[in-house]
């Protein structure tokens, strides 16, 4: 189990995990599907697939529901967040296709060469202390010609966008944080892990010393959030 900071985070999102969804549906705007139906777009048809940090499951599930044959891996180190993805995928009927496991990002319990495709839903933020071990694992268990595909939030590059969506991240997120959970530490702590992480470049960076190559990223909702794409070669 993780310890230090990660124990932290780990407790945060125990504590988060039954009205997961609906906040982050509600904090993005609705725009939360559509950018997990591009990455899963992005998935070829029975590959083996391991979803990254996969917390409640939507990606996977995703993944699930539009490609066929896929073998799909489902790792997070919070227990009661796998359980919801568990409980999803019973009511999706996907049961049989997603194998659940609790592990940790930086020491995953794979076997070398292990996956096709990696993907990664709003996680790298949470991972930002120990990313460079996180990505050299991810090339670890990776195949020859296999792709990690990473939806993250991030910053607008245009001034005004960037403002609003300052305002925005310490405004109006706790504000549902509070009414939907009664709390607003989480919250100011998503805006924390947001304004605070590393630039795309950098991220392209950390991807091509852990040994990727083709490194892209495409930037989704005026900057507010993006797709980071790389191969191993």
């Amino acid at each position: 189990m993780p310890t230090g900071s990660q124990a932290d985070i780990c407790g945060m999102f125990s504590f988060l995990a039954r009205r997961y969804d609906l906040f982050n549906m509600l904090a993005s705007l609705g725009m939360d599907r559509g950018w997990r139906g591009k990455v899963s777009g992005m998935v070829r048809d029975g590959s083996r697939v391991l979803d990254l940090c996969a917390g409640t499951g939507d990606l996977c599930l995703e993944v699930a529901r539009k490609h066929k044959g896929c073998r799909i891996e489902a790792l997070d180190f919070c227990p009661e967040m796998l359980e919801e993805g568990k409980r999803k995928a019973l009511i999706q009927g996907a049961g049989r296709a997603i194998n659940w496991t609790c592990g940790e990002a930086g020491k995953m319990p794979y076997p070398d060469a292990t996956f096709d495709i990696i993907v990664c839903g709003f996680a790298l933020r949470n991972l930002s202390d120990e990313l460079d071990g996180v990505f050299s694992e991810c090339y670890r268990v990776l195949r020859d010609g296999g792709t990690l595909i990473a939806l993250d939030l991030t910053r607008p590059v245009n001034p005004l966008a960037k403002f609003l969506y300052r305002v925005y991240l310490r405004a109006v997120i706790p504000a549902i944080g509070l009414t939907l959970y009664g709390k607003i530490s989480p919250f100011r702590y998503l805006a924390r892990s947001i304004l605070d992480f590393y630039g795309p470049d950098e991220v392209k960076a950390k991807l091509a010393g852990a040994g990727f190559s083709e490194c892209r990223y495409e930037p989704l909702a005026f900057g507010a959030a993006g797709i980071y794409s790389t191969a191993r070669r």
